[in-house]
């Protein structure tokens, strides 16, 4: 995912931010849309839908790509141009802390949203 963050940088100053986080969040959603088709057919019909399974790596692989483009890179490139320069650093590990921290209450927490919708 490093060298597809490297690409969105260019890409941010050609396109623009906004357009490519809003272009990235709605191929996310085409993406969690296509996966949750296909794992609905592949649980209905387990006997004749061997396709499912090869449309769902492509839709995890085109979410992966499309949230490297914009809501993965974007977020940590943008702290740097909104703070100043004294503030810089500060914000930047406040900024990576928190992202931290939200990761790790998704990962405790994981287990027993899973359970709850079972």
């Amino acid at each position: 995912w490093y060298q597809r963050r490297v690409r969105a940088v260019p890409l941010m100053d050609k396109m623009g931010r906004r357009t490519l986080m809003l272009l990235g969040q709605f191929f996310m959603i085409v993406s969690y849309i296509g996966l949750a088709i296909a794992q609905r057919i592949h649980y209905e019909n387990q006997d004749g839908a061997k396709w499912t399974s090869p449309v769902s790596v492509v839709t995890i692989i085109t979410f992966i790509i499309f949230f490297a483009i914009g809501p993965g890179s974007i977020p940590w490139l943008i702290v740097a141009e909104l703070f100043t320069a004294e503030a810089r650093g500060k914000a930047s590990s406040l900024c990576v802390g928190m992202n931290w921290v939200c990761n790790l209450i998704v990962v405790l927490t994981y287990d027993q949203l899973k359970q709850s919708f079972k």
